[in-house]
């Protein structure tokens, strides 16, 4: 029976990612459809940079809320993905850039809402290391699927007028049609919660638990805390040059199958093809060097990208280049908590990853988008991002032998 159970959630999980390839592909163009399409000013694409990352935020919130009211599992599933792809249905009837924006919101909570309801799943029918298997056979599905998608999409996208407004709601038609084998998941009653009236002292300490734990570990440990500097600015870094690469792109004319070319065949190329090495080198005690060689790359991303007024395979050599950093990124992201925390609880330190994550997405595109309207150069403000870049792999290099991390490595 648990042998069953644990196929099916395997199969789900996997299904669920393919399902969702065609539409998580399109959503990379999100920024660039309010700024081409909708013609809306830079502000309107600083809002849909932002709620990628800004989303982390709300989304334990949402979570906690669904399983303080004893949820099931599934159910939580069910209704967030399929709510989650609900709003684009609409776009031939309402596409604006608000609308557009309020239904990338939706999804990117709701997408990071329920991904602890997946995790619960996994570890009550799996061990660790079927888990992180399933996992990274599902982030390969994503960038191996995207490589088809500039020929999928992109010939639609250039001969068809407003044939995204179509595309959107087909493809999260194909995405809702997971539902159905998540509703063939078996049923997994979790601990039901008796519901009371919570004063206000209470909510308050659940909304603001996260912050002083947070702020509370950054004290204790001085070596996560440079460990998370770096790491931001680096973030920062790459938030300010997001701000600006749908008007930087707009410049170069790109088509775009141009565009999911450089996004989504390249960058999937850089990412598939490097995440084997970023993993052969990783090892606790280097988590330092490697964040720091991850953001060096990040800071010469934009001067590669300036070389597309030239010719447009240097746009696609920056994204393949942005590949390979994703791949080592993703991978210290993940794995830090675990070597900061050693044998301890490591959830503290990745949810504190998490609310640095929504902080830089509330300020950084804001920022990039306010420094381009003062300055008018869109290649300042991506040079200001490729310098914290740089400035960050300085600072986490240095912190190599400052910390080292093997006393708390697993």
């Amino acid at each position: 029976m648990e042998i069953t159970a644990k196929r099916s959630v395997s199969f789900c999980y996997i299904i669920t990612r393919v399902f969702g390839v065609p539409f998580w592909g399109l959503l990379a163009l999100m920024p660039f459809i309010i700024q081409k399409e909708l013609l809306a000013p830079a502000f309107y694409v600083a809002v849909a940079i932002a709620l990628k990352p800004s989303a982390a935020l709300l989304s334990p919130y949402w979570s906690q809320w669904v399983h303080a009211r004893g949820e099931r599992l599934v159910r939580n599933l069910f209704w967030g993905n399929l709510l989650k792809y609900l709003p684009f249905i609409f776009f031939p009837l309402f596409a604006t850039p608000w609308f557009c924006i309020a239904s990338l919101g939706v999804y990117m909570v709701l997408l990071r809402g329920t991904m602890p309801a997946w995790m619960e799943l996994l570890n009550l029918h799996m061990d660790k290391k079927e888990q992180k298997k399933l996992c990274a056979a599902g982030s390969m599905i994503d960038y191996i699927g995207a490589l088809a998608l500039p020929f999928l999409f992109g010939w639609a996208l250039d001969h068809f007028d407003q044939a995204w407004r179509y595309l959107f709601p087909i493809s999260g038609a194909l995405g809702m049609l997971s539902c159905f084998f998540i509703a063939k998941l078996p049923k997994t009653e979790r601990a039901q919660v008796q519901e009371q009236a919570l004063n206000q002292d209470k909510d308050e300490s659940l909304i603001l638990k996260p912050w002083k734990g947070g702020y509370a570990l950054l004290k204790k440990r001085p070596d996560f805390l440079r460990f998370q500097l770096g790491f931001f600015l680096g973030g920062a870094g790459l938030m300010l040059m997001h701000s600006v690469i749908p008007v930087f792109t707009a410049t170069l004319k790109l088509s775009y199958k141009e565009l999911l070319m450089a996004i989504s065949l390249f960058k999937g190329i850089g990412f598939v093809l490097s995440t084997p090495l970023w993993v052969k080198w990783f090892a606790p005690r280097r988590i330092f060097t490697l964040c720091s060689l991850v953001i060096l790359i990040a800071a010469f991303f934009p001067v590669l990208l300036q070389g597309g007024t030239s010719s447009h395979f240097w746009v696609y050599i920056a994204y393949a280049a942005y590949g390979v950093m994703q791949g080592g990124s993703e991978l210290c992201w993940k794995m830090a908590g675990s070597i900061f925390a050693g044998k301890s609880d490591s959830a503290p330190f990745s949810s504190f990853s998490v609310l640095a994550v929504g902080v830089r997405g509330l300020i950084f595109p804001f920022l990039g988008t306010a420094l381009l309207a003062f300055t008018g150069e869109v290649f300042f403000v991506m040079l200001l991002g490729s310098m914290c870049c740089f400035f960050a792999a300085v600072t986490l290099a240095l912190s190599r032998k400052s910390f080292p991390v093997e006393e708390h490595a697993i």
